[in-house]
């Protein structure tokens, strides 16, 4: 009976020192505000995260430790400037609170230069696309 008891105590001490949040939004690209499929969502400090969907949206649920707590968010896509986001998460109930957000990422590479990779893990180098010979 005193493990059941001890056993329960420890069980509902971890329940609660863990609170749980939903983070969902959209990325999209900043001129144009399409989406951008399989843009990566990750919680920075962590190996945790998410890829946008076909539809550009993202949802995950996170568990953080703390009463009040900051979350760093690192948004990223290839060829387009990352994007940090940062919310403040607050204990102020026991609900499952749900924070959107909805970023808009700016391209970093013209149109007219493609990355040429030479070898995986020694990087590329920019050089202008070659023109159409018509």
């Amino acid at each position: 009976m005193k493990r059941f008891l001890l056993l329960s105590v420890l069980t509902f001490t971890v329940l609660f020192a863990f609170s749980q949040i939903t983070i969902r939004g959209t990325v999209t690209e900043c001129q144009t505000g399409e989406e951008l499929i399989g843009a990566t969502v990750q919680i920075v400090g962590t190996n945790f995260g998410t890829v946008v969907d076909l539809w550009g949206n993202f949802e995950f649920k996170y568990h953080h430790s703390s009463e009040n707590d900051t979350i760093t968010i690192k948004f990223s896509y290839m060829d387009f400037s990352d994007e940090i986001r940062t919310i403040e998460v607050s204990d102020d109930d026991c609900s499952d609170k749900i924070y959107t957000i909805n970023v808009r990422l700016r391209r970093i590479m013209d149109k007219d230069e493609v990355i040429i990779m030479l070898n995986p893990g020694t990087g590329g180098t920019r050089r202008p696309r070659p023109s159409n010979p018509e």
